[in-house]
């Protein structure tokens, strides 16, 4: 009897495997991103010749359109440990407005 009831919980499972197995499908939605220069996203910008040695952080400040960035990176500004840029035309065009010296790694930007 022992040995019935394991067979029957056996199959019944294997038949709901079977049927849940059949209901389930994966759907993917990654469609490439097209580049073709257009008004929306525009052409790549180059802000700095290198990458910064962590990760960065920025903020938006919409009272007066301003994008604040620190980057940690000692060769955007020579000596520097982390850099504050900005920019007040979504982007286009970066300064640097303040630096944090000595040189070394910062790893958390935050």
């Amino acid at each position: 009897m022992k040995n019935l009831l394991t067979i029957a919980a056996v199959l019944l499972i294997a038949s709901l495997s079977s049927t849940f197995a059949q209901d389930l499908s994966v759907k993917v939605n990654d469609p490439p991103i097209p580049y073709n220069g257009n008004v929306e996203w525009g052409n790549d910008l180059l802000v700095s010749a290198s990458e910064p040695l962590s990760k960065h952080s920025g903020v938006y400040r919409s009272s007066n359109s301003t994008i604040y960035v620190s980057v940690p990176d000692t060769n955007i500004q020579s000596g520097a440990a982390l850099v504050i840029l900005t920019s007040t035309n979504n982007g286009s065009t970066w300064s640097n407005i303040s630096a944090i010296t000595p040189a070394s790694v910062i790893s958390k930007t935050k």
